[in-house]
C-alpha cells in the first residue's frame, strides 16, 4: 500500500475544512407556544399574633396595671408559620421605675423551639420585695427580632 505524500494530506486537510466552513446549517427555532403557568405560593411569614402581659396563664386579653404584690407575670403570644428551629424570645424591660434607669432589661428569656408550636408562653416571678412602682414593658422576639412590644404599669 503507497501512502500519499505529507502535502497531499494536507491539501485533503483544509479543503474538508473549506467544505466544513462553507456549508452552514439553518436550525430553526421551534414557534412558541403559550403557556399556563401556575402561581407560586409563597412561603408564609413567620409570626406572633395576639400578644398579651397578663397575671393569668390562660388570660385572653393584656392587662394594662398590675399591683406591685402581684406573684407573677406572663408575657405569651401566639405562633403562626414559626418553624421548628427558631428562636423565641422575651425582654422585660423598667421603663423608668429601676434604679439603673430607663430602657434597662432586668430579666430575658429565650428557647429554642423544637417542634411547631401554636402558642409561646413566658412567666417572671415577682421580684423579693415585690414590683416597684412604675413604668415597663415586655418584649417578645422571634429570633432576635422585636415581633411585639407591650407597655404596662405598675402600682
Amino acid at each position: 500500500m503507497k501512502l500519499p505524500a505529507p502535502g497531499a494530506l494536507i491539501g485533503l486537510a483544509l479543503v474538508s475544512f473549506a467544505l466544513l466552513a462553507t456549508s452552514a446549517v439553518v436550525l430553526q427555532q421551534p414557534a412558541l407556544l403559550p403557556v399556563s403557568v401556575p402561581a407560586i405560593e409563597l412561603a408564609p411569614r413567620a409570626r406572633f399574633t395576639d400578644a398579651i402581659v397578663a397575671q393569668e396563664r390562660d388570660s385572653a386579653a393584656s392587662d394594662a396595671v398590675f399591683p406591685s404584690g402581684a406573684p407573677r407575670l406572663y408575657a405569651a403570644a401566639d405562633l403562626v408559620d414559626v418553624p421548628a428551629g427558631s428562636r423565641v424570645g422575651v425582654r422585660w424591660i423598667s421603663l423608668g421605675a429601676d434604679p439603673a434607669g430607663e430602657g434597662t432589661v432586668f430579666s430575658a428569656d429565650e428557647m429554642v423551639l423544637d417542634s411547631r408550636l401554636a402558642r409561646a408562653s413566658f412567666i417572671l416571678g415577682r421580684p423579693v420585695g415585690g414590683w416597684v412602682p412604675g413604668a415597663y414593658r415586655v418584649e417578645m422576639l422571634l429570633d432576635e427580632r422585636v415581633q411585639s412590644s407591650l407597655a404596662f404599669l405598675v402600682q
